[in-house]
């Protein structure tokens, strides 16, 4: 395992420590939230995990990303595209909308 899949893997464990961390969590929408944003750290997290080719691809959509997320999905760049497709691509359900895919690119 090279060292970017191990600080991968340790990012989304680090993301997901607070919740583990903390106290029982009454509130359903803190409880949902949390759920969401551990979710979306592991599915954004999986193809730097599990691919070599991955992250290159998704940190050169960066611009487009912004781009998309700017313009509320009106503006959709090439590298923005091909990031959508390998993502689409992968193996297994993909729960992702386009839009929260640009999110997710955008905080890289």
């Amino acid at each position: 395992m090279d060292v970017g899949k191990i600080a991968a893997l340790l990012v989304v464990l680090g993301l997901a420590t607070p919740a583990w961390a903390g106290e029982p969590i009454e509130n359903p929408i803190e409880r949902s939230t949390m759920v969401v944003a551990i979710g979306v750290s592991v599915v954004v997290a999986s193809p730097f995990i599990t691919t070599t080719g991955a992250p290159a691809l998704f940190k050169s959509a960066k611009d487009d990303a912004t781009a998309f997320v700017g313009s509320d999905g009106a503006i959709r760049g090439v590298a923005f595209e091909r990031a959508v497709q390998a993502y689409r691509a992968g193996s297994g359900p993909r729960p992702m909308s386009d839009m929260q895919l640009a999110l997710a690119i955008v905080t890289l």
